[in-house]
């Protein structure tokens, strides 16, 4: 929503700029008549008006230029935290599934089969297999 405001003040700055400068030329280029004082007057009140209502917009603009800079810090923050609880999942699951493979393998040892079984069964490197073989050997 904030971004529609955005747009549509930008927007709205645009064509009143437009359209002063088309104004502004359009007066260069007529030689019009030299106006009364008072006509003077009316329109350099009018143009202040203008330019207050520009400077306002404008400050507008500011205020949500600097709340959509402060909404994109917090939301990279918060996707730092994400990517990094993701990455702390995946080592987790990871370790997790190896003690997994490392019980069947050891409970297979157990069982009286050997390291190469171990091996072709679990997917394991020999030096593993062979390395659990050692340790299940040493506790029983």
């Amino acid at each position: 929503m904030e971004l529609w405001a955005y747009i549509l003040l930008t927007v709205d700055m645009a064509l009143m700029g437009g359209i002063l400068y088309i104004l502004l030329i359009r007066r260069g280029s007529k030689k019009a008549p030299e106006r009364p004082a008072a006509g003077i007057k009316a329109d350099d009140g009018r143009l202040e008006r203008i330019r207050a209502d520009v400077e306002k917009r404008y400050s507008f603009i500011g205020s949500y230029e600097r709340s959509f800079e402060e909404k994109n810090r917090m939301l990279e923050a918060v996707i730092k935290t994400a990517e990094e609880s993701a990455r702390n999942l995946e080592a987790l699951y990871e370790s997790r599934k190896k003690d997994e493979v490392y019980a069947k393998a050891m409970s297979l040892l157990k069982t009286g089969a050997s390291a190469e079984e171990v091996t072709k069964d679990l997917g394991l490197l020999s030096g593993e297999a062979e390395l659990i073989a050692a340790i299940s050997n040493y506790r029983v």
